[in-house]
C-alpha cells in the first residue's frame, strides 16, 4: 500500500486542529449543526450512516444552536430513521431509511444486522425482515459508499472505521488496499502519535497539513516604519561589542559586498565593531578562512575560501572598475 512521506505525519498542532475542523464538516460543532427536521434528513443522508452519540449531540446541537426542541427537529422525520443496534457491543448507528437496502447488501452482507424503526411513541422497534425493500441503488458500490463516508473524516484507522460503519474489517481491509493502490485514499501513520495504520482521505489530508503549515508560522505584530532603521543597525551588527564572535558576525552580513579599500577601515568595520584595531582585523584574517578579493580599482569584498563558488567572478574587473554588487552575487 501506498504510505506518505516522512514529512506528511500531522503534528499535535495540525491534531488539534482535525479535532477542531471535523466537527464542523460532520455539523457538530456550535453553530453548524442543522436548522429544521428536512434539512437534518438530507444531511443524514449525505452522511450515509453515524454513530447514535454523534446523533445525539446533532439534536442538542439543534436545540442550542436554533432553539428546536425534538418535537420539531427530529419527530417529523422519524419515519426516515432507522437504527443499527449491536448486541454485543451494545452500540448503536442511525442511519437514513433510504440507505438500508444498500447498507445490508454491501458493507453489512456479512451478517444479519439487527434494524429497527421508531413507533409512534417515539420507541425503538426491531423493523420485520420482511419490510425492507429487496432493491438498492444499482449504482452503489461497497467502496463508493465507504469512500464517500470518508470524505467527512480525518485519518481513521481499520478497527475505528469497523466500529463506525458496522462493517466486516476483513471486506473493509480489501477495499481499502485497492483504494490506496488507486490512490483513492492515502494510507500510512499520518498523525504523529498514531501506532496502528490510518487512512484518509487525500482532500481532507490536504486541508489538514495546510493546518500543520499554518499552525507551524511564526506569528508577528508588524512594527511602523519608523523601527526600519534601528533594525537594519542592528541586523547589520552595528555598536557590537568588541570580541572576536562579534567581528565575525558582522562580516557574514558583507560577504561579496564590493566597497572601496579606504571605508572598510575607516568606517564600515569600525562602526559593527567597538575598539576596531588594524592589528585585531589582521589576526582574524590569519587565523581564518577569510579572504579579500580585489572586484574594481581600489575596491576589494571579503570571501571565505569554501565558499567562492557563491559569488559570480572573484577577479576583478579592471575594465570596469564601478561595477556593482549584482555582478558577483548568485
Amino acid at each position: 500500500m501506498f504510505s506518505p512521506p516522512g514529512s506528511w505525519p500531522l503534528t499535535q498542532a495540525a491534531t488539534v486542529n482535525n479535532a477542531k475542523s471535523l466537527p464542523r464538516r460532520q455539523r457538530l460543532a456550535n453553530g453548524y449543526t442543522p436548522d429544521s427536521a428536512n434539512e437534518l434528513s438530507e444531511w443524514l443522508k449525505e452522511r450515509i450512516i453515524i454513530k447514535e452519540s454523534h446523533w445525539k449531540t446533532l439534536i442538542e446541537g439543534m436545540s442550542r444552536d436554533h432553539d428546536l426542541e425534538p418535537s420539531h427537529s427530529w419527530h417529523p422525520i422519524k419515519t426516515q430513521l432507522r437504527r443499527r443496534h449491536d448486541d454485543v457491543s451494545e452500540k448503536s448507528l442511525i442511519f437514513h431509511a433510504s440507505h438500508g437496502a444498500t447498507l445490508r447488501s454491501t458493507v453489512w452482507s456479512h451478517r444479519k444486522p439487527r434494524i429497527q424503526f421508531l413507533d409512534n411513541d417515539m420507541n425503538w422497534i426491531d423493523e420485520d425482515e420482511i419490510s425492507v425493500t429487496n432493491k438498492k441503488d444499482a449504482n452503489t458500490s461497497p467502496e463508493s459508499l465507504i469512500l464517500d463516508w470518508l470524505q467527512y473524516s480525518g485519518p481513521i484507522d481499520l478497527k475505528e472505521l469497523a466500529e463506525s460503519l458496522g462493517a466486516d474489517r476483513d471486506l473493509l481491509q480489501t477495499i481499502l488496499s485497492s483504494s490506496v493502490g488507486e490512490k483513492k485514499l492515502i494510507s500510512g501513520h499520518l498523525e504523529t502519535d498514531s501506532k496502528a495504520l490510518q487512512f484518509c482521505d487525500p482532500t481532507n489530508l490536504e486541508i489538514l497539513l495546510r493546518m500543520k503549515r499554518r499552525a507551524s508560522r511564526i506569528s508577528f505584530e508588524a512594527l511602523p516604519g519608523l523601527h526600519l532603521q534601528g533594525f537594519l543597525a542592528f541586523f547589520q551588527g552595528l555598536g557590537s561589542t568588541s570580541n572576536r564572535d562579534s567581528l565575525s558576525e558582522s562580516l557574514n552580513q558583507l560577504l561579496f559586498y564590493p566597497a572601496a579599500c579606504p571605508l572598510w577601515e575607516s568606517e564600515i568595520l569600525p562602526a559593527r565593531w567597538q575598539n576596531y584595531t588594524k592589528k585585531i582585523f589582521d589576526l582574524e584574517l590569519l587565523e581564518s578562512q577569510l579572504i579579500w578579493l580585489g572586484t574594481g580599482k581600489q575596491e576589494i569584498q571579503f570571501a571565505y575560501t569554501d565558499e567562492l563558488h557563491l559569488g559570480r567572478s572573484t577577479q576583478p574587473n579592471l575594465e570596469n572598475p564601478d561595477i556593482g554588487s549584482d555582478h558577483f552575487l548568485p
